[in-house]
């Protein structure tokens, strides 16, 4: 949340949460992210997947509308 708005690799998250680099074969980002989408959203999206790249959090529907229309 602290990064709303910008793309955040996984990489990074992976930095963050774990003090550990990435392999490309590990899922727990990934799991972590379905889990909080299941939480969270309900009306809207909050967090988008921006392929290649990372996680983006949504800091509000427009920016999940920028995203789509993009």
């Amino acid at each position: 949340m602290r990064s709303a708005g910008q793309v955040v690799s996984r990489d990074a998250l992976m930095s963050s949460m774990y003090n550990r680099k990435a392999s490309p074969f590990d899922r727990s980002i990934d799991m972590h992210v379905s889990h909080l989408r299941r939480k969270l959203e309900a009306p809207r999206v909050l967090i988008k997947t921006i392929r290649g790249s990372g996680y983006q959090f949504c800091k509000s529907s427009d920016d999940s509308a920028e995203r789509a229309a993009t």
